[in-house]
């Protein structure tokens, strides 16, 4: 008679197998997600710097002045808490279409939207605040502050009143906004 010798996997070689496949494909997974993350945190930090270009042209063409945040026939999206008369206008993913007056289409081309578009609300987008004479532009939705930190960390400033970190572009006097 012949002998038949088959080699088979055991139950416990195959087990795993499909552990180590699925500990690599979850790391995979996490990096691709943290590259994203990254990629659109650099996306806000240039829409910031391409709207301070914008707001720079705009002061250079009036005088010097910058497009105030409070304006007529817009009201603010936030009561400020600092009781100067100065709001806060967001841009909210489309909710406000022209959250900088007068920006808009001659300084820049279109309006800008945070890259992880998606819901509405104030934590997902852009605020602008100006007196005329100073501003200050934030984004509520960065994802990886150690990064920016380290690569963009004069653009960090740090809000007492939301007690968060935020990445900003500013005028000089804008900075303590």
């Amino acid at each position: 008679m012949y002998k038949i010798n088959k080699k088979v996997f055991t139950l416990i070689e195959i087990i795993v197998v499909i552990s180590i496949i699925s500990f690599l494909a979850t790391l995979t997974v996490m990096q691709v997600q943290k590259a994203r993350s990254r990629q659109r945190d650099v996306i806000r930090i240039n829409t910031l710097a391409q709207v301070q270009k914008a707001l720079e042209m705009y002061a250079s063409q009036n005088q010097g002045k910058y497009p105030t945040s409070t304006y007529k026939n817009i009201t603010p999206t936030y009561v400020n808490q600092w009781g100067d008369g100065i709001g806060w206008c967001y841009f909210i993913n489309g909710a406000v279409a022209n959250w900088i007056p007068s920006l808009f289409p001659a300084y820049i081309g279109s309006v800008p939207r945070d890259p992880s578009g998606g819901n509405v609300d104030v934590c997902n987008g852009y605020a602008y605040r100006s007196d005329g004479v100073d501003y200050k532009i934030i984004n509520y939705q960065t994802e990886d502050f150690p990064s920016i930190k380290i690569n963009y960390p004069n653009m960090i400033i740090h809000s007492n009143i939301f007690n968060a970190d935020f990445v900003s572009v500013y005028s000089k006097g804008g900075k303590d906004w």
